[in-house]
């Protein structure tokens, strides 16, 4: 029995059949370009079945499409032939990356890849910086935000004292009457401001660090009961009006003690006067919180404790103090800031000077 030799045939390509029916035809590539208004480059790589190296697969159909009828060549089969040529390409490569990184074909123009992602990656990074750069400078020169939340302008209140509560931009300072008050790490604040009787003018002011300045104007109308008006002066003095006092012959050691303030076992008083400018305080009575705010120019508080009293200024210039009736006047020169001033039984009013 005589044996079977096969031959085999192999079939031929989209690219050698399109380069077979235009020779055929006796045509060029430069011919054939003219004819169908395709790029001679495009036809070459069509016919070198180069894929990778045409438009997307949408442009590539509507060149076979010219390029069958300028042929005369079945335009489905060309376009059939070109479907399966292009999944085996696709098939090929990603068997090619089974076990590596993966390369997805999006098609022939894009591909996603790291080398690919790493290029994105950096051009995103890069335009999120240039972005955030041109937001600093747009911003830099901008006055620093200030909200006041209350009080609202022009209101009226009864009473001597009113809390200013707002916010600014984080780093800012804030000053109430020319006088720094604390903010937290948040932008907010709040400061409680002693008012004199009548119209208030209360500015606050909001300074960044490059010192641009935000300015609000708060007016207060306050009312105070008539009591309020009472210096600790005139309290005092009413005291000693109302009372019998009883001469003693004082000895050389009482003398002495002519410079203190008063006897134990009575009780302190201390009234702050503020002016002609705003000044910060903080005062204690017996060790405990008193008062810690600001007080507006022409006001006044008067405490009292039974041990001592101390404080603290913010604007020693502006803070005169009366204790226990007698005047010892402005605590210090301008720009002076005096802290934990003792105010007590024993307290020698001789080291005062009164201007």
């Amino acid at each position: 029995m005589k044996g079977f030799s096969t031959k085999k045939v192999a079939g031929e390509t989209l690219g050698e059949i399109l380069r077979k029916k235009r020779e055929q035809m006796k045509l060029s590539i430069e011919r054939l370009a003219l004819r169908t208004n395709i790029q001679p480059r495009y036809i070459k790589y069509l016919e070198e079945n180069k894929f990778h190296l045409l438009p997307p697969p949408i442009y590539v159909k509507g060149f076979l499409k010219s390029c069958t009828k300028c042929l005369k060549i079945d335009e489905k089969e060309i376009l059939s032939q070109y479907e399966k040529e292009l999944e085996l390409i696709n098939k090929k490569l990603e068997k090619q990356n089974e076990g590596k990184i993966r390369t997805r074909v999006i098609n022939p123009w894009v591909v996603i890849n790291p080398r690919n992602f790493t290029i994105f990656a950096g051009i995103l990074i890069f335009i999120l910086c240039v972005s955030y750069l041109v937001y600093q400078v747009s911003n830099f020169g901008k006055p620093p935000k200030l909200i006041i939340e209350r009080p609202k302008d022009e209101i009226e209140i009864d009473g001597d004292k009113i809390s200013i509560v707002g916010e600014t931009e984080i780093g800012a300072m804030v000053f109430i009457n020319d006088q720094p008050i604390f903010v937290d790490r948040q932008g907010r604040f709040k400061e409680e401001i002693v008012l004199q009787d009548g119209i208030n003018i209360i500015k606050i002011k909001a300074v960044n660090r490059i010192e641009k300045e935000t300015t609000e104007v708060r007016k207060v109308n306050a009312s105070l009961p008539q009591d309020q008006y009472l210096t600790q002066e005139d309290t005092l003095n009413k005291e000693v009006a109302g009372s019998t006092t009883e001469k003693e012959d004082l000895s050389g050691e009482q003398s002495s003690k002519e410079t203190k303030s008063n006897t134990k076992g009575e009780e302190l008083v201390l009234e702050v006067r503020i002016g002609p400018k705003a000044a910060w305080i903080y005062v204690e009575e017996d060790g405990k919180l008193a008062y810690q705010g600001t007080m507006l120019p022409q006001t006044s508080q008067v405490f009292k404790a039974k041990e001592g009293i101390t404080l603290t200024t913010g604007r020693a210039e502006s803070t005169q103090v009366i204790f226990n009736g007698q005047d010892l006047g402005k605590l210090g020169k301008e720009g002076e800031v005096i802290r934990g001033l003792e105010f007590t039984h024993d307290l020698d009013i001789s080291q005062f000077k009164k201007d």
